[in-house]
């Protein structure tokens, strides 16, 4: 069965360098294509131009799944387009059905597309993963905690003194997570442009998007580290990027057609 859909990576202005070269495709093999005009070839990521507009796709895969393989070759080519200039990423897996649908989605969105690129432009995001060491916050709850100490010093032989003593522990742990993550917010906010507070993490107190020049990253990692070493041992501070602009492009795509 050959592919008729187009896998698209993002969204990027005409001016952008958008060199091509080198890339493995989503489902392919490495292929080779720079500027408006550009091969058809399975495996080979490309660009489509419409306007002041240009979508960088491959041929869709007739098998497309989240492999390990295909989402690095997607990372990679945003990534690649993220240190060319200013991109509008898609998450993996967006397919549009054929190439006059996706020119009319570059038509219908165009204003959409623009304003999201001047807001991003000169823009990275930054993720940053709050990790609890939940052992050492159990500790720190029973040394620290007026209420815990209280009850643990207590006869906790009875069902019910032991249920007291347990909700305590976990209102204080919970209480505890909570500052910490609004602590970490708090801090790097204002280094950033924007914040967005993505979905939870397994294992994670917090996981976050900061908005971040490109000229202030290495400012904003320092903060990180700072900030990490000032809450100890509890927690741990993990900043990956700079990255694609994910958690601060809109789902709105302007058109019809595509699909997730």
């Amino acid at each position: 069965m050959i592919p008729t859909g187009l896998y698209v990576y993002g969204v990027v202005g005409s001016d952008h360098p958008c060199d091509l070269s080198g890339l493995t495709a989503v489902g392919g093999t490495v292929g080779a294509s720079g500027g408006a005009a550009s091969h058809t070839m399975v495996g080979t990521v490309r660009r489509i131009q419409v306007g002041s507009l240009s979508a960088v796709v491959s041929t869709a895969p007739p098998d497309l799944r989240a492999r390990r393989r295909d989402l690095q070759a997607h990372q990679q080519v945003l990534g690649e387009l993220l240190r060319q200039g200013s991109v509008l990423p898609m998450r993996f897996g967006v397919v549009s059905p054929d190439e006059a649908t996706l020119r009319e989605d570059l038509v219908h969105g165009a204003d959409h597309y623009h304003r999201l690129l001047r807001e991003l432009s000169g823009r990275v995001e930054l993720n940053v993963k709050v990790l609890p060491d939940e052992e050492q916050m159990l500790r720190e709850v029973a040394r620290d905690e007026p209420v815990v100490r209280r009850l643990r010093a207590s006869d906790v032989g009875s069902y019910h003194s032991r249920l007291r003593l347990g909700e305590a522990v976990a209102t204080a742990l919970q209480q505890r997570q909570h500052a910490d993550a609004h602590q970490v917010l708090e801090t790097l906010g204002p280094l950033a442009v924007r914040t967005a507070v993505g979905p939870q993490v397994a294992g994670t107190l917090l996981n976050a998007g900061f908005l971040v020049e490109r000229t202030d990253t290495e400012v904003f990692a320092g903060a990180v580290d700072a900030l990490g070493r000032r809450l100890g041992s509890r927690v741990q501070l993990r900043c990956t990027g700079p990255l694609p602009p994910y958690s601060f492009v809109s789902d709105e795509r302007g058109g019809q057609g595509w699909d997730c």
